[in-house]
């Protein structure tokens, strides 16, 4: 599967497929590379009542894979380059909870 985009157009499609897949590999995402602009505005993928989206980001030493119901990532229009890559992960009762805790 190749890397994602987050255009407008492109996080249409990540809705509609339910998975997103970054490269962090070298340590930044450059905003060219996933369809921003330094002058836009950040990317906002799904929302916290909707479907859970699987999130896949390729990092330097590993891959790491998580499910969020939300992801977003800022411009940073100074470094040309995704700031920073947020997601929430909500847990469904209280047992469920522990996990999250002892993991971090």
């Amino acid at each position: 599967m190749p890397y994602s985009m987050l255009d407008r157009a492109s996080v249409t499609q990540i809705e509609a497929d339910r998975i997103v897949k970054l490269d962090i590999r070298s340590g930044v995402i450059p905003l060219a590379s996933v369809g921003l602009e330094a002058r836009g505005l950040s990317a906002v993928i799904g929302e916290a009542s909707g479907p859970e989206i699987l999130l896949v980001m390729d990092g330097p030493s590993r891959r790491e894979s998580v499910m969020s119901r939300t992801v977003m990532a800022t411009v940073e229009a100074p470094t040309r380059s995704v700031g920073m890559v947020t997601f929430w992960q909500a847990a469904n009762s209280g047992p469920q909870r522990w996990p999250f805790f002892a993991t971090g």
